[in-house]
C-alpha cells in the first residue's frame, strides 16, 4: 500500500495540515527532499500557466548566462567564474564561498522559485537539462556555521545576488 506523504512542516504552527500542526498526519511519511515538497505545495497557489511561464523563462535565462560565459556543461565551463564569493545574509562581514560544480550533478537550486520551475518541466528536461546546468555550491559559510550543509545556486540566481 502506497504511504501517503504529509505536506511540508510550516513556520507558523498554526495551519492545521502539516505533520507538526495536525497529529492526525503522523503517521504519515514525511517528504524525502523540504525543498521540493515546499515548491509542489507553494505551486498548488499559482495559475498552471503562470507557472509553465516562469518554467519557460527560467530556461531562457539560464541558456542566455551560458551564451553569455560560453558555458556547455560541467566539464566545458568556458569563461564562467568558478569561484563565487557572496554575501547572503544581512550581517555585512558574512562572505560565503560558492564553486563551480564542474561533473553533472543531481543538484538543484536551493531558491524555492526555481525549484518550482524545476517541477514544471517535463521529465525529460529533468533528466537531460537539470544535471548538466550551471549550479555552485556552497563551500565555506563564512564567519556563521550555524547555516545548511548543502545548499546550491544555479547560474541566473548567483547573478541576481
Amino acid at each position: 500500500m502506497h504511504k501517503q506523504t504529509a505536506l511540508t512542516p510550516c513556520y507558523s504552527g498554526q495551519c492545521g495540515n502539516c505533520n507538526n500542526c495536525n497529529p492526525i498526519h503522523e503517521d504519515r511519511e514525511s517528504p524525502r527532499n523540504y525543498s521540493l515538497s515546499f515548491a509542489s505545495d507553494l505551486s498548488r497557489f499559482y495559475p498552471k500557466d503562470v507557472l509553465e511561464e516562469n518554467s519557460e523563462k527560467y530556461r531562457r535565462d539560464v541558456k542566455k548566462w551560458c551564451d553569455k560565459t560560453g558555458y556547455r556543461k560541467p566539464s566545458d565551463i568556458g569563461w564562467a567564474r568558478e569561484k563565487m564569493k557572496i554575501n547572503l545574509s544581512w550581517i555585512e562581514s558574512n562572505i560565503e564561498v560558492f564553486e563551480l560544480i564542474k561533473k553533472p550533478h543531481d543538484g538543484l537550486c536551493s531558491n524555492i522559485e526555481c525549484n518550482m520551475c524545476y517541477l514544471q518541466c517535463p521529465e525529460w528536461i529533468q533528466k537531460k537539462f537539470f544535471p548538466i546546468m550551471p549550479m555552485y555550491e556552497r563551500i565555506s559559510r563564512g564567519n556563521n556555521e550555524e547555516y545548511e550543509n548543502n545548499v546550491k545556486m544555479c547560474a541566473v540566481c548567483v547573478e541576481k545576488v
